[in-house]
């Protein structure tokens, strides 16, 4: 099997970690050991480890965001999906650091290595993967999956969603294969491991 590195992206709500996980399953038929890459993970992991980085937070966003070495992310999430300015300048002071780990960790010689980031089409990076995979799904149904694991409220959760699509469009065919996401969970499972059986047969 040639695809060792696998980049998974979509609006957020479209079912990417899930996507990662079946893959993941089928993968592990191929590898001894594969690695998911969770891009939000790892940004709260660097936002913590970072002292530069809570430097930044701080002096842009003030002290009750950033205190005591410690990042209240749902009040900052509030704060910054609320305008696409400090969405922007968010992005600004995180990305760079974080497209830097999530390079280290997809070419860091592991057998398979499957990158959940939403963010893919906007860092420009297809070419780190042997693969690219956009999940999609409608805006009502990415909605459904939302709401039924958040405390946000329903006009704040629309806002995000409405305010990630200005970031990037859907890219377009090419380097990317589309896995439709409206259904069951057995169907995206179904629809992976096809995308997976007709890649690996292309690569052959």
């Amino acid at each position: 099997m040639q695809l060792r590195r696998i980049g998974i992206a979509g609006y957020m709500g479209a079912g990417k970690s899930a996507c990662a996980g079946f893959l993941s399953e089928a993968c592990r038929a191929y590898f001894d050991k594969v690695l998911i890459i969770d891009a939000d993970i790892e940004a709260k992991r660097l936002m913590l480890a970072d002292l530069s980085i809570k430097k930044k937070l701080a002096d842009v966003f003030g002290t009750p965001f950033v205190r005591d070495g410690m990042i209240d992310f749902p009040k900052l999430g509030t704060l910054v999906f609320s305008n696409r300015e400090h969405l922007r300048t968010l992005n600004r002071i995180v990305h760079p650091p974080l497209v830097a780990k999530l390079k280290e960790l997809v070419f860091s010689g592991a057998a398979c290595s499957i990158c959940d980031a939403a963010l893919i089409p906007l860092w420009r990076v297809e070419a780190w993967f042997d693969a690219t995979v956009w999940v999609r799904a409608s805006f009502e149904k990415r909605y459904e999956r939302l709401s039924d694991k958040s405390l946000i409220a329903r006009e704040e959760l629309v806002a995000r969603m409405h305010l990630q699509q200005t970031l990037f469009e859907e890219p377009e065919a090419g380097p990317w294969a589309v896995i439709e996401n409206d259904g069951t969970l057995d169907e995206l499972r179904k629809r992976t491991a096809s995308f997976l059986k007709h890649t690996c047969m292309e690569k052959d």
